[in-house]
């Protein structure tokens, strides 16, 4: 019954006109943790505890579940993501996060399963659409997925439980990331992906 209340004030804020107003009954309601930040009409957000300092959320998000979520200094989220982690999860021993280091983005129409920890990296740019991070289904413990800084995943990317890309990657439309890569300066890609090229220097050479 509690989540369906909590569920329920979520909506009512998400419907408000002013961000304004919709920032002072999340940090009055819900204690989260917003300042100088904006939350656009229509994200809901039902979850544990929000920190947001000088960032930005977008419209017609859904933010569901048993995590937390960490925006820092100047990074920011579209409009219609869907972050999600089903109530079960409250049974295992997961650290459920999502962290968005300073400038970092992640654009519009994709899907984020918070069973365990999603990192972005600072400066890193989740571009394009209908890219899928999933952090559950898998038979090992260890499930979180971590991008480096200074990172550009294009559309339609998939990471499964446990993958990694390393800072100053580029990750190709359509791959699959499988495996945690750790060499830096590296573009990636293919199903599973792979490396493709090395000391790409990506953000200098794609002018």
């Amino acid at each position: 019954m509690k989540h369906k209340l909590h569920l329920l004030m979520a909506v009512l804020i998400s419907l408000l006109p002013l961000n304004s107003l919709r920032i002072f009954l999340y940090k009055t309601l819900f204690k989260f943790k917003i300042h100088n930040s904006k939350i656009g009409w229509l994200t809901v957000l039902n979850i544990k505890h929000l920190s947001m300092n000088n960032s930005s959320i977008g419209a017609f998000n859904l933010f569901t579940g048993p995590f937390t979520t960490t925006l820092e200094e100047k990074s920011a989220i579209g409009s219609f993501n869907y972050f999600r982690c089903g109530r079960w999860a409250v049974d295992f021993e997961q650290e459920r996060m999502l962290v968005l280091k300073h400038h970092a983005k992640i654009e519009n129409q994709h899907y984020f399963d918070l069973f365990g920890k999603i990192t972005i990296g600072a400066e890193t740019i989740i571009a394009g659409v209908r890219s899928q991070f999933w952090t559950h289904g898998s038979f090992s413990n260890e499930v979180n997925i971590n991008i480096g800084d200074r990172c550009y995943i294009g559309s339609g990317v998939k990471f499964t439980p446990n993958s990694q890309l390393a800072d100053d990657s580029l990750c190709a439309m359509g791959s699959v990331v499988s495996k945690r890569f750790i060499k830096t300066d590296v573009m990636v890609g293919g199903v599973p992906a792979k490396i493709i090229k090395e000391k790409i220097n990506w953000r200098e050479n794609w002018k």
